[in-house]
């Protein structure tokens, strides 16, 4: 049985795992639109932070090739018919996820708070990109 932080990690594995899903389905799908420029810059990120995941999860016993990507966030991509859908749709989940990263970074004890300060960083990152990007202030 999985403690609840490992838990943590599974899951944000699962998530990243679909955004580079995401990322691959806009450069086949949409591949001279501003939203693939920005995802060029972003998959880079994106299977970092996948790779950052796995070796923890492989460190802690947990073999990372049963993870999965969570097919609904691919999905919900999928259904965004603009370049710009797209973007907002990727902002919101970026800015979900950092919101996370902020809410396991305030207590320094936290098992992982490394791996998530670290996380959010990148995090940080893609979303002040994307709010570039998108003109978001």
């Amino acid at each position: 049985m999985l403690t609840r932080n490992l838990q943590d990690v599974v899951a944000n594995t699962e998530f990243h795992t679909a955004w580079i899903k995401v990322c691959e389905f806009v450069l086949h799908t949409k591949p001279n639109s501003k939203a693939a420029l920005f995802v060029q810059r972003m998959l880079p990120t994106e299977q970092a932070i996948v790779a950052r995941l796995a070796r923890t999860l492989r460190i802690h016993d947990y073999p990372a090739n049963r993870v999965q990507a969570r097919q609904d966030i691919i999905t919900q991509a999928r259904k965004r018919s603009t370049p710009e859908a797209i973007l907002r749709f990727i902002h919101q989940g970026a800015k979900q996820s950092l919101q996370w990263y902020k809410e396991r970074c305030d207590d320094p004890k936290h098992h992982f708070h490394d791996l998530w300060v670290e996380l959010s960083e990148h995090q940080g990152a893609i979303l002040a990109d994307l709010e570039e990007i998108l003109n978001i202030k």
